[in-house]
């Protein structure tokens, strides 16, 4: 069993002649007699305060519950001697480790009686002098034993709960398992059962378990963990209890108590060097000079021993002084300091050397130099002992130290030196400090408070404090008050008792009570009103103190009553107001409003308010916004003033001027919004009546179209009643039909019904206006007079179309959700529209017809115009680049690779142009009717690789991903089918996925069933609105017809699809979004000749995967003809820049890119070179601008020297040409520049 280190041997070895070991001892023991000489001084505080003293209950031996149920142990019976010495009450409690320190560290206990010390702990508890060092070991089981801490690493390690090993584990963030357990006897049982692979505890305690509970598979294996000072602590506050209990461990080492403990629980006394002197006289010379010799070699020995022992206490000395927090000194009679410890060097910062032969006072403030010497002056024979305070610079600033100072007489008795002992009380002196402020300020603040009364009394009622604001409210001088029971001076005789159940509860409990308002009495005997509250006040060393708070409520009380009486006439005000009142948060939530507002919208309110919702649901859609917007502004502070319409009761419409007003609380901020406002629904519905009417009669007289006019008409009657299910059905008396007009939909998509037994034919047959809700609408079903038709409406309200006095139809209102939608001036309203619609019905059925003739002719026009234009520039761009690169090609100025690419350019430009020529060819055939058929024997699986061959190279380009599936009965799969026309529709729905698709895939899907071949081409391109899928078929139509078009085309390609697709018997489908693609399809039946009939084969897809020399700015958006102009200029000393839009052009300029010339294409994407011309000479840009262009219809030229272009050259043209102009440009840019 290892034998724990202690600090503090037997007295006699300190009466070596070890200087360190005699200056310790003598400090000390000085400080314990300076303690001893002043303990009323150092205890007086606390004399009467019990304190709390614990420690662990499961620490043997230091500290543990015995077999009694009693605490045991050495720290134990070593703090009940210091307690006895020093006369202190106390309490002595073990508890488990965790909560010691809990309680520790959170002041709840004073005296910790044995804890490792450490920097991190010392941060929360003050430590005490050290009386032993506590080595720490690892404890493992015999079968897998570690040596060393590194191998615990990944290891699962048990320790006691909070105890120094635990902290050291996670203060070192050891990578390994922590199990924290209550006890280091509950430690070694895991490693016993192998739960775990080790312990950390100290190595006296696990020896001592080991034996005593027969751990016999648990080994110490390391016993050299950390070795930390041991001693008692006390929480922060507690300092002087910790200096008197320093002088009582001082005290016991010095009497030998201590030695008696430590032999008692440790068995290790040092044996003394005593033998016996005498041996039986009757022994001879002999024997003695034997036993002589023999106790010399003993002797020997043990000086050995004793000098190593020696030594050993010496370092455990030094380790003591270095551990102590406090400074020690040792100055001779002039100051000159002869030691010091390291705590000193370290408070002022300098080293041994600095300090030592010198004198203590250039450190002493100047201020307290004089009491330094006057108290070091004290010390004399009799009084060898002074305490003192004085400010010091330490590294810190200027720190206050107390010093006890105690003086060492030489053989003569006379002063040789003085020892001493300081500590660092600088916080506490601050606190003293702060508090004498804080207390100066509260009583000066009570003082001075004129509305807050407070008296101060003692558990017994009798007055202790008055302020000024008690005289004011009660009457009495604080000389009269204090002394005397507060009961009998303010309490009334029924209150007393209460008043006085409540302060006794509240001492016994500690919880101050509630304020609440009581009549309490004045010198006059008049009652006061206040409201009162009592506290309880605990000063350490003191008695308990309360006081009594009490706010004078008399002026609250009669402003209450001015206000109750204020509030009960605006009420009145506010109920009975002819105007709208209603109260609204920041919100827009319903707060209050009047009787005035509930007549008009009771219902809609209610519903509101239950509901939490704001305002605005009772606003118009229309004006909601609107309304928003004021809403927001009064929020802001604003006034704001409008009229708006509100839904009220039955959605009845009414118009109000309405106010908006900002609610202000006590500090000027916006708490809520007031409305105001009056009923002026009349004089609205006057002037919207007035209006409606012009507007209609306007509109009968210059509208062309009657779907036009019944638009109007709803727009217009929607301000007065609900238009939103108006129709206008049209009678058809030979055939007893009512329909509407094509373009109404508002009676759930049902074009036409028989007038018979309908609500409309009632109308018609009779000639009157009929006003009938839902529950008359049943009556007439169940009596058999009608057969409803469509969904049920809550009323319904028709009035007859008359022409030359025969009704000719019925204009009929409806609504779904409001029975009270309609009224009589509602069926008025509706005449009125009825007669100025039949005065014109005929005129305009007629003019329908002959303008939607007209409108389709101009159409038509205007189609082929834009088709020729467009086909004129279709033609000349690829026969620009055609004929450009031909010449070209005949110069030896470019390499074999060039030419080949010109080459590979030109035809493809050239089937380009084909392919336009072909289109417009196969147009013209098929409106002359000449187009036919050709059937031959197709094998299908042949042609689509085919096309999966040519167009797989042009995607691959693009980056474009294109697949062909298939899924047909047998491989080869053979059709009679015209195979011209087939290749040509699916070629024509590739081009179009290829040119609109920039990113994604294109998949090409066939399929048999049935006797037809289904077709389907999907992309990922930019997709088609919805609106447009019915005219895309139609000849000459291009979605984006204006010169800015980013993609090329004729308009032909899918007309001449649906045309051949129609041709073969089959139909054409399209589903399309803007930028979600497209999928176009087609369905022919096909025959199928007897050697395709073979056995079902499924064909895998067909993928590909993606992957100062003149300056001329070239613009043109197609490569080719890019290319080709860069190509003219190979071989001349000019620099070319490229923009492939008009907004690259202007970014040139923008940029002050210095440019001679610019060749100007006019149709060009983002922005056209028609634009972008005049842009330039808007900003007074004036480089020459050549206009290089394929619109070469009359006119064209013009319009772009109108646009800003100096000169104008059509597509085609030749390399010759486009040189000279060039050239004559740039030599006359550089003349004017010169």
């Amino acid at each position: 069993m290892k034998k724990i280190d202690i600090y503090l041997n037997r007295c006699k070895i300190f009466r070596k002649k070890f200087p360190i070991h005699y200056l310790v001892l003598l400090v000390l023991s000085l400080s314990w007699i300076s303690a001893k000489g002043h303990t009323d001084t150092a205890w007086n505080y606390t004399s009467n305060k019990k304190i709390l003293v614990s420690g662990d209950h499961y620490y043997p031996p230091f500290e543990f519950i015995n077999e009694n149920g009693q605490p045991d142990g050495f720290n134990v019976e070593m703090f009940r001697l210091i307690a006895s010495n020093l006369g202190l009450n106390y309490e002595l409690q073990l508890l488990p480790w965790d909560q010691v320190r809990t309680k520790a560290e959170n002041n709840e206990i004073d005296v910790v009686m044995g804890l490792m010390i450490s920097s991190e702990r010392a941060q929360k508890l003050i430590f005490g002098t050290p009386h032993s060092i506590m080595t720490h070991g690892i404890f493992s089981n015999k079968s897998n034993p570690y040596t060393t801490i590194n191998e615990l690493k990944g290891k699962k390690i048990s320790v006691q709960k909070s105890d120094f090993m635990h902290d050291y584990l996670l203060m070192n963030q050891f990578d390994t398992e922590i199990i924290a357990v209550d006890s280091q006897l509950d430690a070694l049982v895991m490693v016993e059962s192998g739960a775990c692979d080790a312990a950390l505890i100290g190595n006296f305690q696990g020896a001592h378990l080991i034996k005593k509970y027969h751990l016999n598979q648990v080994v110490l294996t390391s016993d050299d963990i950390e070795p930390k000072p041991y001693g008692m602590a006390v929480s922060k506050g507690n300092e002087q209890l910790l200096s008197a209990l320093n002088t009582g461990l001082l005290h016991l080492k010095v009497n030998g108590d201590y030695d008696r403990l430590y032999n008692k629980w440790f068995g290790v006394y040092e044996k003394q060097l005593f033998y016996k002197e005498a041996l039986p006289y009757g022994l001879g010379i002999l024997v003695f000079v034997m036993v002589l010799g023999f106790f010399i070699v003993i002797l020997k020995w043990r000086i050995k021993t004793v000098t190593s022992s020696l030594r050993e206490s010496e370092e455990k000395f030094r380790l003591l002084v270095q551990n102590q927090n406090d400074l020690i000194v040792k100055v001779d009679i002039h100051g000159r300091l002869n030691y010091v410890s390291p705590s000193y060097c370290v408070y002022f910062g300098k080293t041994e050397d600095e300090l030592l032969n010198n004198n203590f006072m250039p450190l002493v403030h100047e201020d307290d130099q004089l009491s330094t010497r006057q108290a070091i002056s004290s010390l004399t024979k009799t009084n060898l002992h002074v305490v003192h305070e004085q400010r010091t610079l330490s590294v810190k600033g200027w720190r206050w130290i107390v010093w006890s100072d105690t003086a060492i007489l030489d053989e003569n008795g006379e002063i040789k030196e003085i020892i001493g002992v300081g500590r660092d009380i600088t916080d506490q002196k601050e606190a003293e400090v702060a508090l004498k402020i804080s207390d100066e300020r509260l009583i000066r603040l009570l003082d001075e408070a004129t509305n807050i009364a407070v008296q101060g009394y003692d558990l017994n009622g009798t007055v202790l404090y008055w302020n000024n604001a008690s005289t004011k409210l009660y009457g009495f001088e604080p000389e009269e008050a204090i002394g005397k029971n507060l009961m009998d001076l303010i309490i009334p005789e029924e209150l007393v008792d209460k008043v006085k159940s409540d302060v006794k509860k509240m001492v016994e409990t500690g919880v101050c009570s509630f304020s609440e308002e009581l009549s309490l009495k004045h010198k006059s005997g008049r009652r006061v009103p206040v409201l009162s509250n009592h506290s309880i006040i605990e000063i350490p060393g003191k008695k308990k103190e309360l006081f009594c708070i009490d706010i004078d409520l008399s002026q609250h009380l009669e402003d209450q009553a001015i206000i109750q009486k204020t509030n009960g006439q605006l009420k009145a005000i506010f109920e009975n107001s002819f105007n709208i009142l209603v109260f609204l948060d920041n919100e827009g939530r319903l707060l209050l409003y009047n009787q005035t507002a509930l007549k008009f919208a009771s219902d809609i309110l209610q519903v509101v308010v239950a509901r939490g919702e704001k305002l605005f649901n009772l606003i118009g859609k229309d004006q909601r916004e609107d309304f928003r917007n004021s809403f927001l502004k009064a929020v802001q502070g604003q006034s704001v003033y409008e009229e708006l319409l509100i839904f009220g009761k039955n959605s009845k419409k009414y118009w109000f001027n309405i106010h908006l007003s900002p609610m202000f609380d006590e500090n000027g901020k916006v708490e809520g919004v007031v409305m105001i406002g009056s009923d002026v629904t009349s004089q609205h519905m006057s002037k919207l009546v007035q209006r409606m009417l012009f507007n209609i009669t306007n509109a009968v007289s210059i509208t062309s179209d009657l779907s036009t006019l019944l638009h109007v008409i709803k727009s217009e009657l929607s301000s007065l009643i609900d238009s939103s299910n108006m129709f206008i059905a049209f009678y058809d008396e030979a055939n007893g039909i009512l329909s509407t007009l094509e373009e109404d939909t508002s009676i759930e998509q049902i074009s036409s019904w028989k007038a018979e037994k309908s609500l409309s034919g009632m109308v018609v047959k009779g000639q009157r206006s009929l006003l009938l809700t839902n529950n008359q609408i049943q009556q007439l079903e169940n009596d058999g007079l009608i057969k409803r038709v469509g969904i049920p409406s809550k009323i319904w309200l028709g009035v007859p179309l008359k022409s030359d006095g025969k009704t000719i139809g019925v204009l009929a209102v409806q609504s779904y959700e409001n029975v009270h939608a309609y009224d009589g001036s509602s069926v008025e309203l509706m005449e009125f529209i009825s007669g100025q619609i039949s005065q014109v019905i005929k005129r305009q059925q007629d003019l329908i017809t002959l303008i939607d003739a007209k409108r389709k002719a101009e159409e038509s026009d205007q189609l082929k115009t834009s088709f020729l234009n467009n086909l004129s520039h279709e033609i000349r761009t690829p026969l620009n680049c055609m004929l450009g690169l031909a010449d070209m090609m005949v110069t030896d100025e470019f390499t074999p690779e060039e030419k080949e690419t010109y080459n590979k350019l030109i035809v493809q430009n050239g089937q380009q142009l084909t392919s336009i020529i072909n289109d417009t060819v196969n147009m013209a055939t098929l409106e002359a009717g000449q187009e036919k058929l050709f059937f031959t024997d197709v094998n299908l699986e042949n042609e689509l690789a085919l096309i999966f061959q040519k167009y797989i190279e042009y995607f691959t380009e693009k980056g474009i991903r294109f697949t062909v599936d298939f899924d047909l009965p047998s491989s080869p799969f053979w059709i009679k089918a015209d195979k011209t026309k087939l290749n040509d529709i699916i070629s024509k729905l590739l081009d179009n996925a290829l040119k609109y698709t920039d990113e994604g895939f294109v998949k090409l899907i066939v399929s048999y069933k049935d006797q037809a071949v289904k077709f389907l081409v999907t992309d990922t391109g930019i997709g088609i609105d919805p609106a447009f899928h019915s005219v895309i078929f139609e000849p000459f139509r291009k979605i984006e017809t204006d010169i800015q078009r980013i993609y090329r085309g004729n308009g032909l390609g899918l007309s001449i699809v649906n045309s051949y697709v129609q041709m073969m018997g089959g139909m054409v489908s399209v589903e399309s979004e803007i930028g979600k693609g497209s999928e176009f399809g087609f369905l022919i039946p096909v025959s199928l000749p007897d050697a395709s009939l073979k056995s079902l084969n499924s064909v895998g897809a067909i993928t590909f995967d993606k992957e100062t020399k003149p300056v001329i700015l070239i613009a043109e958006d197609e490569d080719h003809n890019m290319e080709f102009l860069k190509s003219i200029t190979k071989g001349l000393d000019i620099k070319v820049l490229e923009a492939h839009n008009g907004l690259e052009v202007l970014h040139y300029f923008e940029n002050n890119i210095h440019i001679d010339l610019i060749l100007l294409d006019l149709k060009m994407p983002v922005l056209s070179g028609y634009d972008a011309a005049a842009r330039l000479r808007s900003k007074g840009i004036d480089v020459p601008i050549i206009a290089v262009t394929a619109y070469a219809l009359s006119g064209d030229e013009e319009k772009a020297i109108a646009a800003g272009c100096d000169d104008y050259l059509a597509k085609p043209f030749s390399r010759e040409k486009i040189l000279t102009m060039m050239q004559h440009y740039v030599h006359m840019n550089e003349k004017q520049k010169v």
